[in-house]
């Protein structure tokens, strides 16, 4: 898809884009960038939430919707993964973690969203800027992200893989 995208389609400007992703994680949120892997899509909140197509099988052991990647199984693997999308006026930077069961890869019911605005759409320099909002979404039956509140601490808890549940404990502050 990094070729088709409308504004990360261009190779140098995504380059420069994933750079400046890498940057701003390392910076604040203080991630081990050894093995981050970066994907390039739409990220449709509301809608079908990740750059690839897939299939939603919820609910198949303990009560967590989870959406299995097709066709992709070669390009991800377990870990945590980065999702980018760019608009005209923002970046959104999706943090999930992608687990394996006896059925395959999957996403890990919670995802971490960084939403960060830009003042004209060539913007790289908002990177620099403390200006970010941080959301959180779970997963749900049918491959849509549902936006969770940080007041539902506990269903967070209970919903999301650890890693996941650590970048959100440790950054707390940034969430508020």
């Amino acid at each position: 898809m990094n070729g088709e995208h409308p504004y990360l389609g261009e190779a140098n400007h995504r380059l420069l884009v994933i750079d400046s992703v890498k940057n701003f994680l390392k910076k604040n949120l203080n991630m081990n960038l050894d093995s981050l892997r970066i994907k390039i899509g739409h990220l449709f909140f509301g809608k079908r939430a990740f750059p690839f197509a897939g299939r939603d099988i919820g609910f198949v052991y303990d009560g967590r919707a989870k959406y299995y990647p097709v066709d992709e199984e070669l390009s991800i693997d377990s870990g945590i993964i980065i999702l980018i999308d760019e608009v005209g006026s923002r970046f959104d930077i999706g943090i999930s973690e992608i687990a394996r069961d006896d059925l395959g890869l999957y996403f890990e019911n919670v995802l971490i969203n960084i939403r960060i605005m830009k003042d004209f759409p060539d913007d790289i320099s908002c990177f620099d800027s403390n200006e970010f909002f941080f959301e959180i979404y779970s997963i749900n039956n049918y491959g849509t992200l549902v936006n969770i509140g940080l007041h539902n601490l506990e269903d967070i808890r209970k919903l999301s893989s650890e890693l996941i549940f650590n970048i959100i404990l440790f950054n707390l502050e940034r969430f508020s």
